[in-house]
């Protein structure tokens, strides 16, 4: 899909955080961009990797979901109810618009482990490709979500970033809130 089959928006949304490298008490900055043709692009430290909206519902979801089965039985009952709680308010609120499309799209992410051995994966389409491909190949690249001791690791390829359960959770919510506001009708964010 080119720039130019995407719908424009004036509405735009940023949001930063400090993150920490694991390990080590270096910092880097997690940016959350939607972008004006409704991509939503998230840069850690110097790394980019720009998302549709339907993408980037299913990567915050999956995040949340690694942080809930990294949560073992010792975490008060009330942490899970309101991550879990959390994650329910978005999805009602984003599948919604009409815009969200339809959940029949070949790049969604699937579950194949729960618990301590969470694993989700998929092939997705890079909606902004920095790199064009020739003989109609297609710039698709493995993702992972998975859990490494109390770390959520999240891979896109070959490059992985662990995050923290918090760095995580502040990740779904903005890439939720990007995806919120991306997929509102062109009439709901006209002045």
């Amino acid at each position: 899909m080119s720039n130019h089959d995407r719908l424009k928006s004036r509405l735009t949304f940023k949001a930063t955080e400090i993150f920490t490298f694991s390990g080590s008490d270096e910092r880097y900055r997690a940016t959350v961009k939607l972008t004006p043709s409704r991509l939503i692009r998230v840069t850690l430290h110097d790394f980019k990797a720009c998302f549709t909206a339907r993408q980037a519902y299913e990567i915050a979801s999956g995040l949340i979901k690694a942080v809930l089965n990294s949560l073992d039985h010792n975490h008060p009952k009330s942490d899970k109810s309101n991550i879990q709680t959390t994650h329910d308010h978005w999805a009602v609120l984003i599948e919604r618009h009409e815009l969200f499309g339809s959940k029949k799209t070949p790049d969604l992410l699937q579950v194949v482990m729960t618990g301590t051995r969470f694993l989700i994966e998929g092939a997705l389409l890079d909606p902004e490709p920095m790199v064009e491909f020739k003989d109609g190949e297609e710039p698709i690249y493995d993702f992972q979500i998975r859990l490494e001791g109390q770390y959520v690791l999240m891979c896109f390829g070959w490059v992985g970033w662990r995050l923290s359960r918090s760095e995580a959770q502040w990740l779904a919510e903005q890439l939720w809130t990007a995806v919120f506001l991306a997929t509102k009708p062109s009439r709901a964010i006209s002045k």
